[in-house]
């Protein structure tokens, strides 16, 4: 458990210590606190820190050490609720540099800092009026993420000021183990980025130092076995980023809810595009044109993209690897009345198909 240099916010949170290694050396820690305490028994292999607030580490028992599980009682900000997790902990991305203070919290919240590192996270944005079908949508996503991305956490991005909002919110999030609300007025180290796009919120996730990979996803539309055949396939590719486009009028390099990434790339890198993510996406620049121009020149160098009408438009696009069932599409937006009837019109190029499948017509 090679800490590092960098700092932790974690509020409400205890944290106890399950499971110790019996051999480490002991290590000088230095530390700041608020409000409470830190309790630090390096020497004999035991950690506990109760209801940090701020806590500024230098070096925390540095060594190369197997991973422990911890377990916490985490409060739901802003709910009346908590969580007992058991979270197993890991080393940090190697792109995090080591002679430097970096950040080590969670670009979402309390919560989400306290899951620890080596997260996996599908991220979501929540704006608007409240109720409409964006909501209705999300709560749709909750059970399927659970089964189709087993072990990886969602996060919501959302402005909960308002009264009804934040009821309805806690009500999901106290059912819920696996979702994780982010308060776009008040994201930990960085602030209020409710002036931003709604529609970029959601990329807070890139430059995350607790999160090793992540996907970013729209609450109207489904996941599909063909969505998760093709992130299978990045997931064995070795490739950092992946991209899908899956009709003709996804003719862009990167749709803003299809796309999914890694954070091991150097890290200010990351955390510079997502600052641009973030102040240049307005009401009048959508998503994607941000992420063409600021993330699309990173990813392209790295990459695995699934696409079924544009790969010529697109060089070094790959055919989806399984066949489009009953005319529907990844992206597609039937979660919304009026688009319930979403689907392809027109047969894929034949240079778009499987090498070993040219028959199939709507690939």
């Amino acid at each position: 458990m090679d800490i590092r240099r960098g700092y932790y916010r974690m509020s409400s949170i205890i944290w106890h210590e399950d499971t110790v290694p019996t051999e480490r050396q002991p290590t000088q820690l230095h530390e700041t606190w608020h409000r409470q305490h830190v309790f630090d028994s390096c020497s004999n292999g035991k950690v506990l820190l109760a209801v940090v607030t701020a806590l500024s580490i230098a070096h925390l028992c540095r060594s190369n050490l197997p991973s422990v599980k911890t377990l916490r009682k985490i409060a739901v900000h802003p709910c009346n609720c908590s969580r007992l997790l058991h979270v197993k902990e890991e080393k940090l991305s190697p792109s995090i540099p080591s002679d430097s203070s970096i950040i080590l919290q969670s670009s979402c919240s309390d919560l989400s800092t306290a899951r620890g590192p080596g997260q996996k996270v599908v991220s979501y944005s929540l704006y608007g009026s409240f109720p409409s079908e964006y909501y209705e949508g999300f709560l749709k996503q909750l059970p399927r993420v659970k089964e189709a991305y087993k072990e990886w956490t969602v996060r919501v991005y959302l402005d909960l000021t308002s009264e009804d909002v934040r009821e309805w919110a806690c009500s999901v999030a106290c059912d819920n183990q696996h979702l994780d609300l982010c308060d776009v007025k008040a994201i930990p180290g960085i602030g209020d980025i409710s002036d931003s796009g709604g529609t970029a919120w959601r990329f807070m996730v890139v430059g995350d130092a607790l999160v090793d990979q992540y996907i970013v996803r729209d609450t109207d539309s489904p996941i599909i076995q063909r969505e998760l055949d093709a992130v299978q396939e990045w997931f064995h590719s070795g490739k950092c980023f992946h991209v899908m486009r899956d009709h003709y009028n996804h003719r862009v390099s990167m749709m803003g809810g299809m796309w999914g990434g890694c954070n091991a790339k150097p890290f200010r890198l990351l955390q510079d595009i997502r600052k641009n993510l973030i102040e240049h996406t307005t009401h009048e620049k959508v998503d994607q044109q941000i992420l063409q121009e600021y993330m699309w020149p990173v990813v392209k160098k790295d990459v695995i993209m699934h696409d079924s009408y544009l790969c010529e438009l697109f060089p070094g696009s790959l055919p989806f690897p399984s066949k489009r069932v009953n005319l529907t599409f990844v992206g597609m937006r039937s979660y919304r009345e009026l688009f319930m009837g979403d689907n392809v019109e027109t047969p894929c190029p034949v240079e778009c198909r499987p090498p070993n499948h040219k028959d199939w017509e709507y690939c």
